[in-house]
């Protein structure tokens, strides 16, 4: 995605969550055909997502994001955490729109830690990551690989479960957030969208809620085309394992507006199951 995809204004504030201690941070793009993740014919404005988590003194930020967003995100981060302060990362793929910001935010802020999930594997591209920018191999990124089922530390108490879906192109990992019931999803869930700019990032009820089957398809097939053809019965049975009996209170997802509440949540992931239920027939 080119840098003039992006137009350059005054940073919007992060975006409360949870307040105390969740956020997002990012801008929105339009959809105008060039964003290669979304369907063509799609248009609106697609938010592009950064989180921050903090408990206590610790901030874990999710997906630092693309580098045409980084003075964006470089000014809402430090807004919940000061320059200086130390922060661990959280990387849920290898993927440029994911780590384009690792050195804006270690040239400001000590990373104590870069997660990712899985065991060290130098084909997967996790641990070339911290090697992109200088200010990364200035810091001595440490890269820790979590398998699934472990939890990324977040204070004393709070932790994100790394997840492993099968809905993926390269190496990606999803994470839960126990104590505020968030489903972080990657570069799935992303089509829902803002009608305008200046719309709110989040989707909840009231809204109209974006989880029509033609929507949820076409979106999906957009960013994973190779579902069209694939036996989806594994993937499908991953997603309800991880849905499981995970209390899922908002899906957040690295594009696409964040889906607030338990019963729209519900009704998005019951519409994503009847799309890969569709393709396996």
């Amino acid at each position: 995605m080119s840098e003039r995809a992006v137009p350059v204004t005054a940073w919007s504030d992060p975006v409360a969550l949870v307040p105390g201690r969740l956020w997002v941070l990012g801008e929105s793009i339009p959809l105008d055909g060039r964003i290669t993740w979304a369907p063509a014919e799609a248009r609106g404005w697609q938010p592009l997502n950064t989180y921050v988590l903090i408990e206590g003194d610790a901030a874990l930020v999710v997906d630092p994001g693309v580098t045409a967003q980084r003075h964006a995100i470089r000014a809402q981060l430090e807004t919940l955490v000061p320059a200086g302060r130390s922060v661990a990362i959280f990387l849920t793929r290898p993927e440029l729109d994911v780590t384009g910001n690792l050195g804006e935010i270690a040239a400001r802020h000590p990373v104590t830690r870069l997660y990712a999930g899985g065991g060290p594997n130098p084909f997967d591209g996790f641990e070339a990551a911290k090697f992109m920018d200088p200010a990364c191999r200035g810091n001595r990124v440490q890269m820790e690989r979590l398998p699934p089922g472990f939890r990324i530390p977040l204070g004393a108490e709070r932790g994100v479960e790394i997840l492993r879906p099968v809905i993926r192109l390269l190496a990606t990992f999803w994470g839960y957030d126990d104590a505020t019931g968030t489903l972080f999803t990657s570069d799935s869930f992303s089509h829902a969208v803002q009608a305008r700019r200046d719309d709110g990032r989040v989707l909840h009820d009231g809204l109209p809620d974006q989880s029509a089957h033609a929507t949820v398809r076409a979106h999906l097939l957009a960013k994973f085309g190779w579902l069209a053809r694939a036996r989806t019965g594994a993937i499908l049975n991953n997603l309800r394992e991880m849905r499981g009996d995970r209390p899922i209170e908002r899906i957040a997802p690295g594009h696409g507006m964040v889906i607030e509440g338990g019963a729209l949540v519900r009704r998005h992931l019951d519409a994503m199951e009847k799309v890969l239920e569709e393709l396996a027939a």
